[in-house]
């Protein structure tokens, strides 16, 4: 489903709510979008922004670290 699509890339890249992302990708009825989503992921899409936010945010924290931990060699 090409909604439920962007509607994945909106949650993983964008501080959108959940009920911004319903909006922007056309969905008519809230219900359903959870309906669909859960079906296809087996979380809401809460949960799912969550998931994606903790991986990145364990991303950033990590190439920090990495930066900080090398800038005493320049």
């Amino acid at each position: 489903n090409i909604k439920l699509n962007r509607a994945i890339v909106l949650l993983k890249t964008t501080n959108f709510t959940v009920q911004e992302v319903i909006f922007r990708c056309g969905f008519n009825n809230r219900s359903y979008f959870y309906r669909e989503f859960f079906k296809l992921y087996n979380m809401t899409p809460k949960e799912y922004k969550d998931k994606h936010n903790i991986k990145e945010n364990e991303h950033k924290t990590n190439s920090t670290d990495i930066d900080s931990a090398n800038s005493h060699l320049l």
